[in-house]
Formats: C-alpha cells, structure tokens, sequence
C-alpha cells in the first residue's frame, strides 16, 4: 500500500537520527542524500551532531538510492543487492554504514 511505503519511508529518516554514532565522526563535516521509494532525506552530519530533513543536497558527499528493506538491510549490516550509489566515493558508503549502523 502506497501510503504505509511513505510512512515508513519517513520513519527511516527518523531511525537515522536516533541511531546517529557521534562517536564514529572523524571531525569532517559530511552530507548525505538518501533516496528511497516514497522521497529523499539529507543527513548532514557536523562534529557532534546530525541534522536529518526530506529533501535533496546539492553538496552531498554521497547519494544513495534504495527501497526501504534494502537500506535496513544495509545498516543492519545483511548482504543487500538494494543499494546504489548514485554520486560519490564506495569508500564514504562504509563511512555512512559506520555513522548510522543500526545494530
């Protein structure tokens, strides 16, 4: 059903803020976008902190396309064939992972 997809989209977002490692920043202020199946967030994370808003960065360090499970998947650490890096560096995915893992 459509509108549960758009919800637990948004509850994603939501996930990747309350599981954000503040301990896992290497000091260097990075951006991410993440499109899913229902809409795109940004996550902007600074020195101590992350911001989490729907929407699209044109500074991103990294976007990602994914369906939900996939990038549930992803972050509990599961094989996934579901994600795709759209812009930027394989190297930065394992930095995301590490900032936002869910396990």
């Amino acid at each position: 059903m459509r509108g549960d997809r758009a919800l637990r989209s948004h509850w994603l977002a939501l996930a990747l803020k309350a599981m954000f490692r503040p301990e896992a920043v290497d000091g260097r202020a990075r951006v991410y976008e993440v499109r899913l199946s229902e809409g795109s967030f940004v996550a902007r994370v600074r020195k101590r902190g992350v911001e989490v808003s729907s929407g699209s960065a044109a500074d991103a360090d990294l976007v990602l396309e994914a369906d939900d499970d996939s990038l549930v998947a992803l972050l509990v650490g599961a094989p996934t064939n579901g994600v795709r890096i759209v812009a930027g560096e394989p190297a930065e995915l394992d930095r995301f992972v590490t900032l936002f893992r869910f396990a």
